[in-house]
């Protein structure tokens, strides 16, 4: 048995070249820091507030771009959804290890589970003109709303969206869960498999994951159209479905890595940043910059007054800390993102308005802790220095 099949039999995916090579490279030549990656977020091999839940709520709430992330889970889904047929197809004996020797996306698999070789197959077996005539019919019908991108109007594609975008039975995406963390990527998928009575995906199934990824990420005004794919991209993916009659996964090879370029260039950054070094949400940076400066208003009016009111310079001035401190570092929260009481006392990060997660990956939580110790000290600071101005001011009293 040979690397392929006995990776395919013990359940891993085998990947292509390019990718082993890059499994092979040292986690330093992608990520110095220590803190995780996108490809270990997306495999769900991290912990809160960096996982997979909390990167979709940023891509969805704050990048506003929340499709690239769908087309590719939904490509991860397909690709196990594929292996499981490929799997099912060994054991049956309709494909050998020879066939396995490029890998699961090679072009001797492809070919070989191709639907031309398997109406070779199928005519050999039955070679009467009627099971000819009625194989190829089948064949035509189950490929026949297969059209061109160019002639595929927004109203055909949502029709057809709505008759191969339901889930299929086998790998249906299910919700994304905060609580939801295996350790690898099958497992990762396959939480997401629930009610299944069949075990083995037949083809059909494949050919309507293919169908619905096509549909629902790729044509013309589709309903979630990845703007970002090249106009070759997507003919050379309509050409490989339409006119080559194929479902694997490598049909989305490319426009898979496409995305991943762009979500590693300018989604996973700002998902970093607003997680990694802050623990608010958008709408309570805003409300605690409000409410800082209404503290800082009242404290500067308390400390005002007692001026006016030739209070004495060292007592009773110094009541005017308290507001300013309070005002200070819900200002500083507003413009950082990092709440320092969240961070050091209770160890939480906002999901959404008022939602929290405990803060579980270690290095994240070093972070944060880390900048909310040198928040509070500035926040303490900047409140002294601001009182003891004001507490130098000699009274007038008008």
């Amino acid at each position: 048995m040979n690397a392929s099949a006995a990776e395919l039999e013990a359940g891993h995916t085998v990947s292509d070249p390019a990718q082993s090579e890059k499994a092979a490279l040292p986690q330093s030549y992608y990520d110095t820091t220590g803190l995780p990656t996108l490809q270990q977020v997306l495999s769900r091999k991290t912990l809160p507030p960096v996982c997979l839940y909390n990167f979709y709520i940023i891509m969805r709430d704050r990048l506003h771009s929340e499709e690239l992330l769908d087309f590719y889970l939904d490509v991860q889904h397909h690709e196990i959804l594929w292996r499981r047929y490929v799997k099912t197809m060994r054991r049956s004996g309709q494909i050998e290890e020879a066939d396995l020797s490029e890998g699961l996306h090679g072009p001797k698999l492809v070919s070989r589970l191709s639907y031309a070789s398997i109406r070779r197959d199928d005519s050999a077996r039955s070679p009467s003109p009627s099971g000819s005539r009625s194989l190829e019919a089948g064949n035509n019908s189950s490929t026949h709303h297969l059209v061109h991108e160019d002639d595929f109007t927004s109203e055909d594609a949502h029709r057809q969206y709505k008759r191969s975008s339901s889930p299929s039975p086998m790998v249906p995406r299910g919700p994304l869960t905060e609580t939801t963390y295996p350790d690898n990527h099958d497992s990762a998928v396959a939480s997401n498999i629930h009610g299944h009575t069949n075990p083995s995906p037949t083809r059909e199934e494949v050919k309507a994951s293919c169908e619905k990824i096509y549909y629902k990420y790729i044509v013309q005004s589709a309903h979630k159209e990845i703007f970002i794919l090249p106009a070759a991209v997507r003919r050379d993916i309509a050409k490989r479905i339409e006119q080559d009659e194929r479902d694997d996964p490598a049909v989305f090879a490319e426009a898979k890595d496409l995305v991943f370029d762009s979500m590693q260039c300018k989604a996973f950054p700002k998902f970093l940043r607003c997680k990694v070094w802050g623990n608010t949400t958008m709408w309570q940076q805003l409300a605690r910059l409000v409410l800082g400066l209404a503290a800082l208003f009242i404290g500067f009016a308390v400390e005002l007054s007692l001026i006016l009111l030739d209070r004495p310079q060292w007592g009773e001035r110094f009541w005017g800390l308290f507001p300013i401190l309070f005002g200070v570092t819900n200002v500083l929260t507003g413009l950082t993102g990092l709440d320092p009481v969240w961070a050091l006392v209770f160890n939480i990060s906002e999901t959404t308005t008022l939602h929290f997660n405990k803060v579980r990956q270690p290095q994240v939580r070093k972070v944060l802790k880390s900048r909310a110790a040198w928040l509070s000290t500035l926040s303490i600071i900047l409140s002294v220095v601001i009182t003891v101005i004001f507490a130098a001011i000699p009274g007038h009293r008008l």
